[in-house]
């Protein structure tokens, strides 16, 4: 299989290669396990995939805690009547479900990132960078 070579659209050097590939060569992990990255492999990085969701993990300790909280409150009040204490496990709880409602408004904008990144992972794997001058440009395959 033959590579194909481009020329740089910025200084039309024909020393290029795909990001992909410049980053691979550009990234060595040394005896201790520290990542060096060289200046082409940096510009040549592929687009960094967005943070999972918490929900799953907030919900799970919603549907733990809350509900002991909730016991604890009560044997508070049925101990010490009409105190302060009792207060303290109500709002541990009202924080946990301000959390849980608003990781269910991130899931969304999560799931719009992913498909975001995606998109840009799929241009990532046209895109060449000419080693000579760090132009980096989108190569259009025509059949």
């Amino acid at each position: 299989m033959k590579v194909k070579k481009y020329r740089c659209q910025k200084c039309g050097a024909s020393n290029t290669q795909k990001c992909s590939i410049a980053y691979q060569q550009g990234v060595s992990t040394g005896f201790r396990g520290e990542t060096s990255i060289s200046g082409i492999a940096r510009l040549a990085a592929p687009p960094t995939a967005p943070a999972p969701s918490r929900f799953k993990f907030i919900l799970a300790i919603c549907l733990l805690a809350v509900p002991i909280l909730l016991l604890i409150a009560v044997v508070l009040f049925m101990l010490e009547g009409i105190s302060v204490a009792p207060a303290v496990p109500l709002l541990i709880s009202g924080y946990l479900f301000y959390l849980l409602v608003r990781s269910m408004g991130r899931r969304t904008h999560i799931a719009a990132l992913k498909k975001e990144y995606e998109q840009d992972l799929d241009l990532y794997q046209r895109l060449w960078i000419c080693r000579d001058c760090g132009h980096i440009y989108e190569v259009v395959e025509s059949n």
